[in-house]
């Protein structure tokens, strides 16, 4: 139940990573690794991002418990069934004597002998939050009991007996017994001094799980009986095993959810446990004091941004320790007393705030560094607390989430502290694009410096002066009001030309750079990075002592060329980002709406409170076979191309003549 409510939460997060259960110890795009003392409690942020399961997603898991039942269980339960055995014992009542089970479990019989089973794909179970930062679950689900041997010795006769757990208690039938439950699990923020590790994060606790005894009394019937008088003795014997079901039925319900809520060591995975915790004989992580590890709902970890920048830049070097989960330990603004992390049940749905960090790890070289005061007081959006958005269609919103445009900002901040904007691209990422020849006609001087004056590849090294800044947008407009319009200002771009076997600066240039980005959500609900004319300004030409012609008027002719062609070729080399494939496991999968032309996606959106903006993302959620999930392949082929001669000339090149 509380995994469903886990990857609900963590499904927002799928653009940021890819996977992760809980601490994040590993990323197949961008080379995450573990931090074994977890990221640092004092560059922790608060509300850097606040996530939202909906009254309607509620509901979505209610009507679709059964069907994902199996998918979240995993191995620990074959197809959503899960099973114990009941193990083999004697009981003594009024000079009668049962031996139960007398020859052990036999799971492959038929029918099975000593194997109780539930059927959760058979549940039907309500979901509902409740103060103070509670999770509760009601209804029903189908448990059964084939075969239970008997032997009975009554007056020193051995009869060989049965019973059954069905539906109605029905010897000649086999029916699974509909089973009254209830559980109430806890979402609050970890400030147990004990548990440093964990400290600030939210912790997911199954506080209580009740089975309904009469019911499962209701389901037992003893079979096989020919002497009444020990019949009866044998029925209320019987009856009083459905009292010793009740532990191991909840074990079994209660042990696949508590193993994904405690942090277990993975040595192939690269996985260890926090500072201060070890690992018990079965691997799960334990505090000093024997508690377990609460896994985190989120991302934690280093992220190796030369991995995630490699199809851009290979050469790109540079690391971040970052986290994004559940938790914070500042208390809330709505006059509760509670913390950041805690669930806020307001509305029939569940808010968290999330705790966000991003530090270089480790320091760069290669920009001047910039200092960064780490943001405070950010709320949480009021459309994180509400259950519907304007302009939505179809099921939902399900789930939502808020990323703050100041902890994207402070993490741009880092990002550039770490060197990880310091690109270097090649022909292998620009194409033709980056050639002596095409240069040339701008800077025609370049052609002298190739050997022989023949074509040459060219490659650019960006080395910032400034970090870059973002303003979040809705989207509707690439040029006007794009998703993110990043800023850039006092860019460095070095020229290369290979020649003689290596590459030779040719000159520098510095530009400003006005960056729109927008993000597309395509049919199959990827997010498309769609980059196309950026604006260039301020440019200036040094270290040219190679180039001939007017610095300034090349500088100036260069940056038109840039503005028309570089973002559109970075915004092609960048893949669609899958958010569904962290799901796939749970049979669950994220819709937000496709992009329209001029009005961009209900799911992607600015949203603002006081003087703080965020990224907003909303989307509804499906079982995986009802998700669309095949990725569209696209072929081109150039077939003609036409050229304004005027625009091969620097004196009479404009932005809308230059070669496209």
């Amino acid at each position: 139940m509380s995994r469903w409510l886990k990857y609900s939460w963590y499904a927002a997060l799928a653009a940021l990573g890819s996977g992760c259960a809980g601490s994040c110890s590993s990323c197949s795009s961008c080379g995450v690794t573990p931090l074994d003392g977890g990221f640092e409690n004092a560059k922790r942020i608060d509300n850097a991002a606040s996530v939202r399961l909906t009254d309607s997603g509620l509901d979505f898991l209610e009507t679709n418990v059964g069907t994902l039942a199996g998918a979240a269980l995993g191995s620990s339960g074959g197809g959503g069934v899960i099973t114990f055995d009941v193990p083999t014992s004697t009981v003594n009542q009024t000079g009668v004597k049962v031996d139960v089970c007398p020859d052990g479990p036999k799971p492959s019989a038929n029918p099975k002998e000593c194997v109780f089973e539930s059927d959760l794909t058979r549940a039907n179970l309500n979901f509902a939050t409740a103060a103070p930062h509670h999770l509760v679950v009601t209804g029903t689900i189908d448990a059964r009991l084939e075969r239970l041997p008997l032997k009975v010795t009554a007056i020193g006769i051995p009869l060989n007996r049965y019973a059954v757990l069905n539906n109605g208690g029905n010897c000649n039938g086999n029916d699974w017994a509909t089973i009254r439950v209830d559980a109430r699990i806890s979402l609050e923020t970890e400030t147990d001094p004990a548990h440093a590790a964990r400290q600030g994060y939210t912790r997911v606790k199954i506080e209580s799980l009740n089975i309904n005894q009469s019911d499962l009394e209701g389901a037992i019937k003893f079979c096989g009986g020919s002497i009444p008088i020990v019949d009866d003795i044998i029925n209320a014997i019987i009856n009083s095993l459905a009292g010793q079901f009740i532990g191991p039925l909840v074990d079994g319900l209660t042990a696949p959810i508590e193993d994904q809520l405690c942090m277990k060591q993975d040595a192939a995975a690269g996985v260890s446990c926090p500072t201060g915790t070890t690992a018990d004989g079965d691997g799960v992580c334990r505090f000093t004091n024997g508690d377990c590890v609460g896994t985190a709902l989120g991302l934690d970890g280093n992220i190796d941004l030369s991995g995630f920048l490699a199809s851009i830049s290979p050469g790109t070097e540079g690391g971040l320790d970052f986290m994004l989960a559940a938790g914070g330990e500042g208390t809330r603004d709505d006059g509760s007393g509670m913390l950041w992390g805690d669930l806020n049940p307001i509305a029939g749905g569940a808010t968290l705030g999330m705790m966000g960090g991003a530090e270089p790890r480790p320091i760069t070289s290669c920009v001047p560094i910039a200092s960064q005061n780490l943001p405070t007081g950010i709320p949480i959006p009021d459309e994180l607390t509400a259950n519907t958005v304007s302009d939505w269609t179809g099921p939902g919103p399900h789930l939502g989430i808020g990323l703050s445009e100041r902890f994207i900002n402070y993490a741009l901040g880092s990002a550039y502290n770490s060197g990880a904007l310091c690109l270097g691209i090649g022909s292998d990422t620009l194409g033709s694009l980056l050639t002596s020849d095409t240069l040339g006609l701008l800077v025609p001087s370049l052609k002298d410096i190739a050997r022989q004056k023949k074509t040459a590849p060219l490659a650019i090294v960006l080395r910032p002066q400034t970090p870059p800044s973002a303003v979040v947008g809705n989207g509707t407009s690439l040029e006007t009001d794009p998703t993110l319009r990043l800023a850039m200002n006092e860019l460095i771009i070095d020229f290369y030309l290979w020649s003689n076997d290596r590459y030779v600066r040719a000159f520098s240039a510095q530009f400003d750079l006005d960056v729109p980005v927008n993000l597309d959500v395509d049919e199959n609900s990827a997010l498309a990075p769609v980059l196309q004319d950026i604006g260039v300004a301020n440019p200036t030409m040094f270290n040219a002592p190679l180039v001939r012609e007017d610095k300034q008027a090349a500088a100036e002719t260069l940056a038109k060329l840039l503005a028309g062609q570089i973002g559109g070729a970075l915004g092609g080399a960048i893949n669609p980002i899958s958010l569904n494939d962290s799901l796939a496991s749970l049979g669950l999968a994220l819709r937000i709406p496709a992009s329209v032309e001029g009005q961009g996606s209900p799911g992607l959106r600015k949203l603002s409170k006081g003087s703080d903006n965020y990224l907003g993302i909303f989307a509804s959620l499906e079982t995986a076979s009802g998700a669309y999930v095949n990725f569209s392949e696209t072929d081109a082929r150039l077939l003609s191309k036409t050229i304004d001669p005027a625009g091969l000339r620097v004196d009479t090149a404009t932005k809308d003549n230059l070669p496209a």
